[in-house]
C-alpha cells in the first residue's frame, strides 16, 4: 500500500507598488546604421526603476529580417558589457547580408529586486537595421 503526502505551498505575491499594476520594465535596443553589408553594432539596455536593482538579466533575439543574421541568438548576463545595480547593458553585432533595411526584435528579460522582493519581469523592444540605406 502507498502512503502519499501533501504538500501545500503558498504564494504570495510581492508589489512594488499599492497599486495592481505591473511594475514597467525600461528597456531599450538601438543599431548603429552601416555604410553597406556588413557588420551592424547594436546596443541593448535594461534599467532598474527608482529604488531598485537588476539582479539578473538577459537579451533573446526573437525575430531578424530576412537580409540579417544574429551573430548570436541569446546574450547572457556574462556578455553584458555593464552590470550595475541601476543599469545593464550590451553591445553586439548582427550581420547584413545585402543592402536593406528591417526590423531586428528582442525580448529582454530582467529581475528587479526593491529591498528582499523580487519580480521576473520582460518587455519586447525593437529596432531597425539598416545597411547602405
Amino acid at each position: 500500500m502507498r502512503r502519499f503526502s501533501w504538500l501545500f505551498v503558498t504564494v504570495t505575491a510581492v508589489s512594488f507598488q499599492a497599486s495592481a499594476d505591473p511594475v514597467p520594465l525600461d528597456a531599450a535596443m538601438t543599431c548603429t546604421p552601416a555604410a553597406g553589408p556588413g557588420r551592424v553594432r547594436c546596443d541593448a539596455e535594461v534599467r532598474a526603476p527608482a529604488d531598485s536593482r537588476v539582479i539578473w538579466a538577459d537579451v533573446v533575439v526573437i525575430e531578424s529580417p530576412p537580409n540579417v543574421t544574429p551573430l548570436k541568438a541569446r546574450l547572457a548576463p556574462s556578455d553584458a558589457t555593464e552590470s550595475r545595480d541601476a543599469a545593464w547593458r550590451w553591445a553586439f553585432a548582427v550581420v547584413a547580408k545585402t543592402h536593406g533595411k528591417g526590423e531586428l526584435k528582442a525580448r529582454v528579460r530582467a529581475v528587479i529586486c526593491r529591498g528582499d522582493a523580487c519580480v521576473s519581469l520582460m518587455r519586447d523592444v525593437s529596432t531597425v537595421v539598416s545597411a547602405g540605406e
